[in-house]
Order: C-alpha cells, then sequence, then structure tokens
C-alpha cells in the first residue's frame, strides 16, 4: 500500500525543494528523488490524525545507539564511506530522532565540518562520550572500529540500565499496592465501621480510635497533604540538584544497607567499561578520566575520579588514587595497579567491567530475594493491625447482644 512521504529536497542548482511524494516504502520514495536528481535533506512519513494521538516513543536510548553504531561499523567495513553509510542511516536509523540528527550531520559534512564536530551539535542524541571516540578514531583513521567499539559499550550500557530497572521494578509495584491498600481501608472501609461503633455507644480502644482520628484527618485534609507531599517532593528535586544537595542524597546512596552495594557494584561496572572504551580508541587518558566521572551517575565517586585525575598529572598512578578513595574495591584498585604496570589497562579495566556486571546481575537477585519478603511482611503488619483495630471492638459488640 503506498505511502506518503513529506520531503524537503536540494536540486543541482541547490536550491530548496519541499513536497509530498507517494511510495509503498521511504526507501522507494528516496531513491524516486534521488532519480529525479534531488539531494534529499528531509524525508519522513505524513503524520495522520493517530501518530498526533499516539504516545511519541522518540527516545534515543542505549540500545538505540548501539543499533546505530553498529550498523555504521558494518556498513564501513563492507567498504561504504562514512558518508554513504550516514545517508541510508538517516533513512533507516532505530528512530526518528536519530533520522532527523543525521540528515542535519550529513549537512554539516557537506560544508565541510568534520564528523566529530557534527555530532557534538546534538549533545542530547551522542554523549560527550561518542563525540570524544569518533574525534580520536578520525585523527587515527579507525572510525569502523570506533564505531564498532561504541555498539559494544552502547549495549552493555543499556544491560546495565536493564538490571537496575529491574531490580527497582518488584520493590516499586508492591510499595505502590500497599499505599492502595493502606489507603482504601482509611479513607472507605474504616469510616463505615466508625458510625456502626457510634451507634452502639461503645468504648473505642485506644489501637481503633488512632486509627478511626487517622482516618477523619485524612478525608477531612486530603487537599493539604497532596499539596504538602508534592511541595515536600519539588523542593527535595530542587535541592538535590544543587551541588551540595546531590552530593548529600549520592553520599545517602552509598551508604544504605545493600542499595549502596549495589550502587557502587554498578557505578564502578560504568566507570570501568567508559574508562577502557575510550582509551582503546585512543582518547588520552587524562582527557577520558574528565568523561568518564560525567557517566558515573554519582558526585561522590565523580568527585574521586576527578582526584585521579589530578594526581595523574602530578606524577602518581591512577591506582593509587582509587585505593585511598575507600569507594572501589581492593580488587579494583590493584586490577588497575597491574594493568598500569603492565602497559594493559584497557584490558584490565574491560575484565573488572566483566566481573562487576556478573556482580550486578547476582545483587539484582540478592536485593529483589531480600526486599520481596520484607515488603510483604511489612505490609501484612499494618494491614493485619489496622484489621485488629476493627475486630477487638466488634467482640465488644458481639458480647452486648444477648444470647
Amino acid at each position: 500500500m503506498a505511502q506518503s512521504f513529506r520531503y524537503v529536497v536540494k536540486d543541482r542548482e541547490g536550491k530548496s525543494l519541499r513536497g509530498i511524494i507517494n511510495a509503498e516504502t521511504q526507501l522507494a520514495a528516496a531513491t524516486l528523488l534521488g532519480e529525479q536528481g534531488y539531494y534529499i535533506t528531509e524525508l519522513e512519513p505524513v503524520k495522520s490524525l493517530s501518530d498526533y494521538i499516539e504516545i511519541s516513543s522518540e527516545t534515543t536510548g542505549a540500545r538505540d545507539l548501539s543499533v546505530y553504531c553498529r550498523n555504521l561499523s558494518v556498513m564501513m567495513a563492507a567498504g561504504l564511506s562514512i558518508t554513504q553509510a550516514l545517508h541510508i542511516m538517516s533513512r533507516q536509523a532505530p528512530n526518528r530522532v536519530l533520522r532527523k540528527t543525521t540528515m542535519k550531520i550529513l549537512n554539516d559534512l557537506e560544508s565541510g565540518v568534520s564528523l566529530s564536530v557534527a555530532m557534538g551539535k546534538h549533545k542530547k542524541v551522542f554523549p560527550n562520550l561518542a563525540v570524544s571516540m569518533v574525534e580520536a578514531g578520525e585523527i587515527a583513521g579507525v572510525l569502523e572500529q570506533t564505531f564498532d567499539n561504541l555498539a559494544t559499550y552502547f549495549k552493555k550500557e543499556s544491560d546495565l540500565r536493564e538490571k537496575v530497572v529491574s531490580a527497582l521494578l518488584y520493590p516499586s509495584i508492591v510499595t505502590g499496592f500497599a499505599v492502595i491498600v493502606l489507603g482504601a481501608l482509611l479513607n472507605f472501609v474504616l469510616p463505615n465501621f466508625a458510625n456502626m461503633f457510634k451507634s452502639v455507644n461503645i468504648q473505642i480502644p485506644p489501637l481503633t480510635k488512632f486509627f478511626l482520628d487517622t482516618s477523619h484527618f485524612i478525608r477531612t485534609n486530603i487537599v493539604p497533604i497532596l499539596v504538602s507531599i508534592l511541595a515536600a517532593f519539588v523542593l527535595l528535586r530542587v535541592f538535590f540538584r544543587t551541588p551540595s544537595g546531590g552530593k548529600l542524597r549520592d553520599w545517602l546512596f552509598l551508604k544504605l544497607p545493600l542499595i549502596g552495594e549495589f550502587n557502587i557494584k554498578v557505578a564502578t561496572s560504568r566507570f570501568c567499561r567508559t574508562l577502557a572504551t575510550l582509551t582503546k580508541t585512543g582518547v588520552p587518558i587524562l582527557q577520558a578520566l574528565g568523561i568518564t566521572n560525567k557517566v558515573t551517575g554519582n558526585a561522590i565517586i565523580s568527585d574521586n575520579i576527578i582526584k585521579a585525575g589530578q594526581a595523574m598529572e602530578k606524577g602518581e598512578s591512577m591506582s593509587t588514587t582509587l585505593a585511598k578513595s575507600n569507594i572501589f574495591g581492593p580488587i579494583v584498585a590493584q586490577m588497575i595497579s597491574i594493568g598500569e604496570e603492565t602497559g594493559a589497562l584497557e584490558e584490565m579495566l574491560e575484565n573488572i567491567a566483566d566481573i562487576y556486571d556478573e556482580e550486578v546481575e547476582r545483587s539484582v537477585k540478592r536485593l529483589t530475594s531480600v526486599l520481596e519478603p520484607v515488603i510483604i511482611m511489612f505490609l501484612s503488619v499494618i494491614v493485619g493491625i489496622i484489621l485488629l483495630s476493627v475486630v477487638i471492638p466488634m467482640f465488644d459488640i458481639i458480647t452486648r447482644v444477648p444470647s
């Protein structure tokens, strides 16, 4: 079935033309325009009403970037130039954001801008790590290998994020369910029993009175309570975005039982993987550390990486500084030290990242197995106490009924 595509092209004289073309696929539309001698700058399907109603999924995550870089690497290995490969990716990239960005990069390349500079203009799409590696790859003439390394890196990063999400998903669902159940008990179940207790004029136990008062307070002040929670949430977000607030939050995340250990493993894997990928491509170690400190996701760990870079500028080894931080495990500092001494730092960093990837996977299973019963027990105790506060006065009512 033919589709409509909106295009922006340039003719042989450089004049821009716009229009709509009908074709079976986007590739077929591009072929038709190419046969007419036009250079395509934009080509996208004409949106229907359902496209606007549908929730957009145009995200440029690590998984999409992995596919994008892998395709570029494969096409260059097959003998295509970077320009030819980008032309194909401008039509076949994993999502619309990457397709439009690739079009803009092609325009910059035609005006004489280097690939790394062109990519650097789109920091929301391509992280600094990718731009720096492409720059090093251009200088060394190994762009094909650079994109292959980037594809591997982004795939590992995507896998790591999925493990983190899976660790947080179940506790979040159970906690949300617990809040709904408690809200229903306090706002719908208990008020009905309160009317019953008043009608029979019995002495209400302290526990029951506490929950009845809590239920009454929530129902009569629901708007101020919701506003207060929202205000507290906004204020905390603003505070945690400040340097001091961010460090306090990240320090707490490192010190929490189970959670802290898990965060350290995730940050260690990300640090070693990123540094190995950068240095393997030819990015200078100090520049690589400057990029790596931004991807750990923790301000405390980032500060220690910055200190390691400063120590290296003074002639000290990176492993010595990391060992003093007491954040990275002893094995990390020892393996980095061996890598520095043997000249195999990249391989050693990749080995550390692989080890900690496995540790993260084990931690996810352990964290889930521990949190699952804890949350269920907590929920059971709270619900049990609320039900007990109802059952106790019910027994009193029953004893008042004549045999």
